[in-house]
């Protein structure tokens, strides 16, 4: 019994040591990278040294290893660059400043709807399309009332064409009320860490209570890219909306040329997500990249409109830099980005970090650990002590489990060699008959 006790506190040691020792090597890589970002004139926070990388790899297009050769695309006020795997912030700009977002909120009201209705059921379009105004985006021919088709065609017709009337023929039928449909966007955001969002509206016409920040926009492209559906939808480049009750056949386009292999932006590894234009958002681009088990999200906020270069060209450099340096850049280098997440914060609901924890997803074990280091992390203190009392608990647990079967294992070896011994030494001695006298 006391060797026992003697094993298991020191067992108990050895995980706190290693427990300390994890988090603050942790801490110091995270507060050496923290030390390489710069800050720019307007309050930029810069994620990656300006330094060169080199690179054996040859290409005709022009990739930007550096951000320095990256900067000269760079148009819009806000930029998140981000590791869609990992959630860790490769660049960014006005990160956390308010912006309008302009239609990437459908990007918002498509998840919803995929997550809460069959997308082969059939919606009567009502009221609620015919109250769209004519300024807006609308799909070709307009939505009529009465009209019916599935909600796998206005979910493309609003990804696709930014359809405002089927966001909001959408909205009604997955919240039963508009304003339902609202508390819903919200309360997602919410869920999602979206600290500086809020909706007013399923498609991003422009108003003043409508808003959100560049990283706030990555957090919710990344918590897209899991969903197998929605991605399947915005990484197409045409669709065909069966012919209805009120109209004929329409074809529609993707109008995302990231996707477009005959545009001069095309980027054979993108795939998705949404565009987004207003008179106050000005151009807005939420793209996603993916190649070699990486992937990375990008979010372009407040691009001038008309700007050369224009917002395509823009969110192709930033996806080819982000792609670049997760495969060429070591996670311990000194040029490697500053330790920054958008994930998780805040605290993860258990919903947020399944979808976080993709199990498709092609990462390397040191990815691996550092995520769910990352999850751990976020934690607050008396979660965190929680939590590693119950991994001690379950550790000395199955040790206990483990010795009582060898002990058990032994009496019974134990038993059978007595009873063995005992058969082999036993012996019977017959009395000789007795002899008579004489």
């Amino acid at each position: 019994m006391n060797i026992l006790k003697k094993f298991l506190t020191c067992t108990l040691l050895l995980i706190l040591s290693f427990q300390l020792v994890f988090n603050n090597t942790y801490a110091a890589h995270a507060s050496i990278n923290s030390n390489n970002s710069t800050t720019t004139d307007s309050g930029t926070e810069v994620a990656l040294a300006t330094s060169s990388i080199t690179t054996t790899t040859t290409s005709t297009d022009d990739i930007p290893k550096t951000l320095e050769s990256l900067q000269k695309y760079l148009k819009s006020e806000g930029i998140a660059l981000v590791d869609a795997n990992t959630g860790r912030v490769l660049y960014q700009q006005n990160g956390d400043t308010i912006m309008y977002p302009a239609s990437t909120t459908k990007i918002m009201t498509a998840l919803l709807t995929i997550e809460n209705v069959n997308l082969d059921d059939v919606v009567t379009v009502g009221e609620e399309a015919a109250s769209v105004p004519a300024d807006s985006s609308l799909m070709t021919p307009r939505l009529v009332v009465g009209e019916q088709l599935t909600v796998r065609d206005l979910l493309y017709a609003m990804m696709f064409k930014s359809s405002n009337d089927a966001a909001e023929t959408l909205a009604l039928y997955v919240g039963g009320t508009r304003e339902h449909f609202i508390e819903m966007m919200n309360e997602k955001a919410k869920e999602l860490g979206m600290d500086n969002t809020h909706y007013a509206n399923p498609h991003g016409y422009q108003d003043e209570n409508h808003y959100t920040t560049p990283l706030d926009m990555a957090r919710l492209a990344i918590y897209a890219t899991k969903d197998a559906t929605f991605m399947s939808i915005v990484s197409s480049t045409t669709y065909t909306i069966p012919k209805t009750n009120k109209c004929k056949a329409r074809v529609i386009t993707n109008v995302n040329r990231l996707l477009n292999s005959s545009a001069s932006e095309y980027l054979a590894s993108a795939t998705g997500m949404k565009t987004g234009t207003t008179n106050d958002a000005q151009e807005c681009l939420v793209s996603s990249a993916s190649s070699d088990g990486y992937s990375v999200v990008c979010v372009t906020l407040k691009h001038p409109i008309d700007s050369t270069p224009n917002r395509f060209v823009e969110g192709k450099k930033l996806l080819q830099y982000g792609l670049y340096l997760l495969k060429n850049t070591p996670a311990d280098s000194t040029e490697a980005p500053t330790a920054q997440y958008v994930y998780p914060t805040p605290t993860p609901t258990p919903t947020l970090i399944l979808n976080l924890i993709d199990s498709t997803a092609s990462i390397s074990i040191e990815g691996f650990f550092a995520k769910i280091n990352d999850l751990y992390s976020s934690l607050g203190m008396i979660a965190q002590i929680i939590i590693t009392i119950i991994i001690i608990f379950l550790v000395l647990l199955i040790l206990l489990v483990i010795l009582r079967k060898r002990k058990a294992k032994r009496r019974k070896y134990r038993k059978k060699y007595i009873a063995a011994r005992a058969k082999k030494n036993y012996r019977v001695d017959i009395p000789s008959k007795p002899q008579k006298r004489r």
